[in-house]
């Protein structure tokens, strides 16, 4: 005999699994849903207001990563990491035709 397919909350950071869709619902309804308070008007807009800013300060790193590349190109910035570069530029020699 096979083992019934388990079923797994995804809520958030949620792990649990379920032997069944029915249990999984009724997990979600009383440990997830019914505990929720609505959120206030104020706590939105700071979240929103919170959203923009992040968005700006990605935007922003960015756009120096580009335009240093752009003034210096014979210099190669590591751009792709979290923090949006790195300490020191690293030189890349360009080849002489």
């Amino acid at each position: 005999m096979s083992q019934p397919a388990t079923v797994s909350c995804q809520w958030d950071q949620c792990k649990m699994t379920f032997p069944s869709r029915e249990e999984l619902l009724h997990h979600i309804r009383e440990e997830h849903i019914i505990p929720m308070s609505p959120m206030r008007k104020d706590e939105i807009l700071l979240m929103k207001k919170l959203d923009r800013e992040k968005i700006q300060a990605v935007t922003t790193i960015s756009g120096e990563c580009s335009s240093q590349m752009a003034q210096s190109p014979t210099l190669e910035w590591p751009c792709s990491d979290e923090e949006g570069g790195g300490s020191s530029p690293q030189e890349n020699p360009q080849r002489e035709a």
